[in-house]
């Protein structure tokens, strides 16, 4: 018996349709209705029975309707999209492949983009792998990846379904939407970030404040997040802030909580407008979900701000020294105190590339990095700061010898001979690390 002839046959015994083809209507409350473990029944179903010119209604679409055709996906089009697609062609070919590929407009005036195949998450509950580790971790790389990927992308104005705005000095062009919901997921892992109509101009803290509203979840305590306690939410605030590297924010929960009122503001206003979508979305009580978010985080605030406080912080250290063993150290005051040259690595970066990028970019000094000559860990190298942060450091020390000036020196420089280093004043970290290298006394 051939196969596809069978699985056909079970599916229209499950749907209890005796027709050739089922109409639209039935793949939209399928979809609509279905748990995620079947979706990929319906996508069995869809691949078997769908031609190349049949539209199938997909899920979601909160903001307009959106069909599948073939391999493509189409939607209603706006002043916005030529953006849009200029956007999506430009993060794609610095390498950031969960975006869709923009294929211009069909005959009809919609958008015309590829279909990415996978699952898409519709309804409450979500599947409890949405909340795995190894797929927040996954989705801040992606969210990391693609600031930076759209980092160099610059038009004068942000133009999007929610306005036009010009693009600042500090800000990228923002996703502006990047939850679970707006994902394709395959096997538990991420296939696809879609939906980029509401693009924004933003700093990237701002498309990350809206990623950990969604991904920790922040969400108003409610029966499905039952699983979700507050050292739970704060241990995840921390991996996210962890895995996507420094972030130029001196309060990230702040950041959040504006973040979550900006959405509640945008859909009362527009609502208000006169904006049809946007009295939907207030009519369903997405507002009130939104402030009742804003309060649960007031209540768990303290908690994660001791989180993000306590940070472990993978470093790279260049122990540059001359022919007669002076160490160059590094300070950004004249008061000092006295650093090794070095730094936190971003998540995936090469320490040894790092040590030389610190070089430059510290002292203005292009070195060659040897061997690495220790790895610095421990209670010794947890330091506490005035502003309250309590971090960790683990770090590698590579042997590196100067080449010359690379470039205009943004931060002052200066040799130590042993008998110098014994009297400097140096920092938390390099007091202990120069003690431990063989290089300073211990006091």
């Amino acid at each position: 018996m051939n196969s596809c002839v069978s699985i056909d046959s079970v599916l229209r015994h499950q749907l209890g349709l005796n027709s050739a083809k089922p109409p639209v209507h039935i793949y939209t409350s399928i979809k609509g209705d279905i748990s995620i473990g079947s979706a990929q029944t319906v996508r069995l179903w869809q691949n078997l029975l769908v031609g190349d010119n049949d539209e199938v209604v997909l899920a979601g679409g909160n903001l307009t309707r959106v069909v599948r055709i073939g391999d493509t996906v189409r939607r209603g089009a706006g002043p916005w999209t030529p953006l849009v697609h200029e956007l999506l062609a430009h993060v794609r070919a610095r390498g950031f492949e969960y975006a869709p590929k923009p294929m211009g407009l069909d005959d009809v005036g919609r958008e015309v983009l590829s279909y990415i195949s996978g699952d898409t998450i519709v309804g409450h509950p979500w599947p409890e792998w949405v909340w795995s580790d190894s797929l927040l971790i996954e989705s801040v790389h992606a969210l990391r990846d693609f600031h930076t990927a759209v980092s160099d992308f610059r038009p004068a104005e942000v133009e999007s379904r929610l306005g036009c705005v010009p693009l600042e000095f500090d800000q990228i062009v923002c996703h502006n939407d990047f939850a679970p919901y707006n994902c394709v997921f395959r096997n538990g892992r991420l296939a696809g970030v879609i939906d980029w109509d509401v693009i924004w101009a933003g700093r990237p803290v701002w498309d990350l404040a809206f990623f950990i509203w969604h991904w920790v979840p922040l969400h108003a305590p409610s029966q499905v997040l039952q699983w979700r306690t507050t050292d739970e939410c704060a241990r995840r605030l921390r991996l996210i802030l962890q895995e996507y590297g420094p972030v130029d924010c001196e309060d990230v929960v702040e950041e959040v909580i504006r973040r979550i009122a900006s959405s509640r503001d945008g859909i009362l206003s527009r609502a208000e407008a006169g904006d049809v979508t946007f009295a939907k979305l207030k009519a369903e009580g997405h507002a009130d979900e939104m402030q009742r978010a804003i309060d649960f985080i007031e209540s768990i605030r303290p908690s994660l701000t001791i989180s993000i406080r306590t940070q472990d912080i993978s470093a790279v250290v260049a122990l540059v020294r001359d022919e007669s063993g002076r160490v160059l150290l590094v300070s950004s005051s004249d008061a000092g105190p006295w650093s090794c040259i070095g730094g936190g690595l971003a998540v995936g970066e090469d320490p040894a590339s790092a040590a030389v990028k610190f070089a430059q970019d510290d002292c203005g000094l292009a070195i060659e990095v040897g061997q690495e000559v220790a790895h610095l860990s421990g209670e010794g190298y947890r330091v506490l700061y005035e502003c309250g942060e309590d971090t960790s450091y683990d770090a590698t020390v590579f042997d590196a010898t100067a080449l010359g000036i690379a470039s205009d020196i943004p931060m002052r420089s200066k040799w130590f001979d042993a008998e110098q280093l014994a009297s400097a004043y140096l920092d938390e970290f390099a007091s202990v690390a120069l003690v431990d290298l063989g290089l300073r006394r211990s006091s």
